[in-house]
């Protein structure tokens, strides 16, 4: 990788998300928003050839990451290019037009796009899911029914957000059950899950 673009040893503590954290604890985690409007900006409306001026992580986690193409085309072009002695400005924010960001700023806004989209979404939408049956469930059924649900938001709070599902013929990433929490039409990794455990 770019030196320029590794994200500092003593900075991804700060930026980025514990992998031991439970998977409530990461929903909470504070990670920027993703522009979502596209602007008129280009690629070389990102890159300035002067050293960076903030490098303060609690301000860096506050600008919002640009739209996820942009996202893409910058890492590409810094995996592509040096970056050395550069660094990157925010035209897709107005407040921070003027600052001065280190290249591994990219790296960063990567993250957060793969920690948002890959890891995020699925479980927010099993957790919308599992309240709004909470909520149902409370008023119709019986007690047991309802209190199934607590017993599955209880348990989210014991796993860790990233690695691997063990116990099961293949490994799995742990995103994977998030699934079990919602309508969508089960996949091959959770039949086979299934079928390991009825073995």
């Amino acid at each position: 990788m770019n030196p320029s673009i590794k994200i500092p040893t003593d900075m991804v503590d700060n930026i980025l998300p514990d992998p031991a954290l439970s998977i409530p604890d990461f929903l909470w985690f504070e990670l920027p928003i993703i522009t979502m409007t596209k602007g008129s900006y280009k690629l070389n409306d990102f890159l300035s050839p002067l050293p960076p001026t903030t490098v303060d992580p609690t301000i860096i986690r506050k600008i919002p990451t640009p739209p996820i193409a942009t996202v893409k085309a910058l890492a590409a072009a810094c995996l592509a290019g040096g970056g050395e002695g550069m660094s990157i400005l925010c035209p897709h924010v107005a407040s921070s037009s003027a600052r001065h960001l280190p290249m591994w700023v990219v790296t960063y806004w990567s993250e957060d796009v793969n920690l948002r989209t890959k890891f995020c979404a699925p479980w927010v939408r099993a957790e919308k899911k599992l309240n709004a049956k909470q909520q149902v469930w409370s008023k119709k059924q019986p007690e047991e029914t309802y209190s199934l649900v607590n017993e599955v938001l209880d348990a989210l709070g014991t796993l860790s957000w990233s690695g691997t599902i063990h116990g099961f013929g293949d490994e799995e990433p742990m995103f994977k059950l998030a699934t079990y929490a919602t309508q969508d039409w089960l996949s091959t990794v959770h039949e086979n899950q299934m079928l390991d455990l009825l073995r």
